[in-house]
């Protein structure tokens, strides 16, 4: 009986000093595995492991230093994505305030075209209005033939020129969105 209990004793012994040399350095990789998963990179220290054991912790710290290098070479390339994008995005904005800012410089230039077009020939259309007024009253009159030919020459440049005036003045009530339109029947 001694003798059995002895050596249940000493088996028990055995099985609890190997169960702490494996048990334990597998308990310390696998909660070292689930501190990788939660991005915790820190070394296993070296312990006494068995050999497949102290391979398998080597493993692990190689795959540690390899998460922790990746990680911070990804944290990089975004800080100089980030960077870029930020740069690129001022850049638009200072683009798309020059671009506004010509724009309405544009448009001012353009009212401003339009109001002198407009005032032009308001100005050109009194004046032919009197030549071609006093030159029907003066082809009313008595006239030698070269008079009233000059005078009929002075009303057809007068008028060309009335029309001309005209269509600029149009123009410029076109651009400005004041154009009336008068509907006409087409007749084929």
């Amino acid at each position: 009986m001694l003798i059995i209990f002895a050596s249940l004793t000493l088996a028990l012994a055995l099985a609890i000093r190997l169960l702490r040399r494996i048990y334990l350095p597998l308990q310390r990789l696998m909660n070292h595995a689930e501190r990788l998963s939660e991005q915790r990179y820190k070394l296993l220290d070296d312990d006494n492991y068995l050999y497949e054991f102290d391979v398998l912790r080597l493993g692990m710290n190689r795959l540690c230093t390899d998460l922790q290098h990746y990680k911070e070479e990804m944290h990089s390339i975004i800080e100089q994505s980030t960077s870029d994008l930020q740069q690129s995005m001022e850049l638009l904005e200072v683009q798309n305030v020059s671009l506004d800012m010509a724009r309405r410089k544009a448009m001012e230039e353009n009212k401003l075209k339009s109001e002198f077009l407009a005032k032009m020939s308001h100005e050109l259309r009194t004046p032919l209005n009197g030549v071609l007024g006093f030159t029907r009253q003066l082809l009313k009159t008595q006239l030698t033939p070269h008079q009233q030919d000059y005078l009929a020459t002075i009303q057809k440049s007068a008028n060309s020129l009335l029309t001309l005036v005209n269509d600029v003045l149009d123009y410029s009530k076109l651009e400005e969105g004041r154009m009336t339109i008068n509907p006409e029947p087409f007749i084929s």
